[in-house]
């Protein structure tokens, strides 16, 4: 991996996966994202000299035209649409294709590909997509034709009437038209779309083919065999089974421990919150704060160790970090020798402390994930410190930031402000790990 961005090529500073095949760069998809992902539009960032090195991979959730409405979830009210108009398009995907429209914009992203993973199709054509008599008679919409015997019909994803909408709903035109929507967005910022490809699910054997005309189609190969998976297995990266599988490692810890830290949690705040107060007072609040964020440190250094923190220590921790020195100085820790121990120790307090002790710790295990890659695990991360404390600052603006699709290298820059404030403390923080 490459620690700097070069100024000619922003790709620079992505992980040097290059793929040049359409189902290829499908099955590696949940090795880039970290999980596999259901009814989305993933769009890959390419460059390098043979425009295949893989750069930022964005996924948003695919709305549908003709779905229920989010306004009124209980009735009958539907996502409208008129085709041939990119207007057609629901008002959430309009939405994320100015997203990434902007994220390219501001990567200086010269090319991009698109991907959809979207199991609906197979409730209109069935389940047994793939050679055979229902295979040929599918018509995937637009100009696709696919390079197989038999002829295609154009009336396989008309949409039944019983199923509750008026309309004549082509399911294929939808993709065609997210695809051609997603390119004049993308092209109003500088950026080519480069292909679109879509499949059901991202799993061995699934049928993949392409839009906008592309007559390219075939079948997935393992993604577990995956260029980028043998990538994530090297750099040490897991990858889930899905979002909800992502969003069970922040599941709360033992039920006893998490007791015995909340019946420690209050007395230990108001201590703490008292001692600040008589700090500030006798001129004395920098010295409190480093002997706070010394204890964090020496912790750390414990779990590297393989020491296991009992709940008093837990909860010395999370009262240690409301003091928003310490919590800003311990953001360094992710680019150290130390940050699987500090990601370790960070998750373990959010599965440990009751709210609204635990939001800046996931703020700090969401900072930790997001600078080594891990972006899923980096939004529910942070999006758990936001429930907890919905004004948090630090919360917000790192969420704020991976939305916005920034590079893990360039916020790896935030911890440089650590280094200030910690020289302030009269403390040595660890250097910064260059891999």
């Amino acid at each position: 991996m490459t620690s700097s961005a070069s100024q000619h090529d922003p790709l620079a500073m992505w992980p040097a996966v290059r793929i040049s095949d359409p189902g290829d760069l499908l099955a590696a998809v949940p090795a880039l994202l970290g999980f596999p992902p259901q009814r989305s539009l993933v769009l890959v960032c390419v460059g390098g000299p043979a425009g295949t090195t893989i750069g930022p991979v964005v996924r948003v959730d695919l709305v549908l035209p003709g779905e229920l409405s989010p306004i009124n979830q209980g009735g009958d009210d539907f996502e409208p649409f008129v085709w041939g108009r990119f207007d057609s398009l629901t008002a959430p995907v309009l939405a994320s294709i100015d997203q990434l429209g902007e994220l390219c914009a501001r990567e200086r992203v010269h090319h991009a590909i698109a991907l959809i993973v979207d199991d609906r199709i197979e409730s209109l054509i069935g389940p047994d997509l793939g050679p055979g008599p229902l295979f040929d008679n599918v018509n995937f919409g637009g100009d696709f034709c696919g390079d197989f015997d038999g002829e295609i019909c154009g009336d396989a994803f008309d949409d039944p009437a019983e199923d509750g909408r008026d309309d004549d709903f082509d399911i294929g035109e939808v993709y065609e038209e997210i695809a051609d929507a997603l390119g004049a967005g993308l092209a109003a910022h500088g950026t080519i779309l480069v292909g679109a490809h879509i499949t059901m699910e991202i799993a061995a054997g699934e049928f993949w083919w392409s839009l906008l005309g592309d007559r390219r189609t075939g079948f997935l190969r393992d993604p577990g065999s995956s260029t980028a998976a043998a990538t994530n297995v090297l750099h040490g990266r897991q990858i889930r089974g899905s979002r909800a599988e992502v969003a069970a490692v922040l599941e709360p810890g033992d039920p006893l421990e998490r007791i015995e830290v909340a019946k420690l949690i209050a007395d230990a705040a108001e201590a703490a919150f008292s001692a600040r107060r008589r700090a500030a007072r006798a001129g004395t609040k920098d010295a409190h704060s480093r002997n706070e964020l010394v204890r964090v440190l020496f912790q750390v250094e414990n779990v590297a160790t393989g020491a296991v923190l009992g709940p008093a220590e837990i909860v010395e921790l999370g009262v240690a970090l409301t003091n928003v020195d310490v919590r800003d100085c311990a953001l360094v820790l992710a680019t150290g020798d130390q940050a699987d121990a500090a990601e370790q120790l960070w998750l373990t307090m959010v599965r440990l402390l009751p709210d609204p002790y635990y939001a800046d710790a996931a703020a700090l295990l969401g900072y930790s994930c997001y600078v080594r890659g891990d972006g899923p695990l980096a939004g529910i991360a942070f999006e758990a410190a936001r429930r907890s404390e919905p004004g948090h600052r630090l919360a917000n603006l790192l969420d704020g930031a991976l939305q916005n699709g920034v590079s893990p290298q360039v916020m790896r820059s935030l911890a440089d402000t650590s280094y200030a404030v910690a020289k302030r403390l009269g403390v040595i923080l660890p250097p910064p790990r260059h891999d």
